[in-house]
């Protein structure tokens, strides 16, 4: 059975703040430098409005990544753009990984990601741990919230003590609203965005 899984969803436009760890705006057209990423690399393409695009029609699964270069997850923040021009299924959707234990996001066992889209219209933005390849929600959205498409930037922030919050803008903009927070104090360090 062929699944589009995207793990980079559409339009994704990225701007990380790992105190200047990462940091990708895809305006200067090119992903595989300054700095690189791979994966999938043919799949993708920086589009005209200098946002990286998912440019396959192929049913499967595409995927990019980085080297993040943290020493640790404590009081970190995450911002990212997420355009999906879908209705999101158990088949085809969005998965970001703030933090990920392989290069190859297909083979990762340990990290934390944000999922946009799931079966059913309960789509909301859910943010997950992902322990030994098992996912625990850690906290999410409202349900229904992107259950057509979305065009939302998302700001994820991790104090000390392992407390997560979740924001989103669903208008693309930085007037960011909490959504929810939660609580897991692992080390799913990892080495990759």
């Amino acid at each position: 059975m062929n699944l589009r899984i995207l793990l980079l969803p559409f339009f994704l436009m990225l701007a990380l703040c790992f105190q200047a760890q990462i940091t990708d705006n895809f305006n200067d057209g090119d992903f595989t430098q300054n700095p690189t990423w791979q994966g999938t690399n043919a799949d993708f393409t920086v589009n005209a409005s200098g946002e990286l695009q998912l440019n396959s029609l192929a049913a499967a699964t595409s995927h990019l990544s980085t080297p993040h270069l943290l020493g640790n997850l404590n009081d970190k923040e995450w911002q990212i753009k997420v355009r999906q021009t879908f209705s999101p299924s158990s088949s085809n959707f969005g998965k970001v990984f703030l933090t990920a234990d392989n290069a190859d996001m297909t083979l990762v066992q340990n990290g934390y990601y944000l999922l946009f889209g799931e079966t059913g219209s309960t789509d909301a933005i859910r943010l997950f741990a992902l322990n030994a390849g098992v996912a625990t929600q850690i906290c999410a959205g409202t349900d229904g919230q992107i259950s057509a498409s979305c065009n939302a930037s998302v700001k994820v922030k991790r104090d000390g003590a392992g407390l997560w919050s979740l924001y989103a803008d669903l208008s693309g903009g930085t007037n960011y609203t909490l959504l929810s927070t939660g609580s897991d104090a692992s080390t799913l360090l990892g080495t990759h965005f």
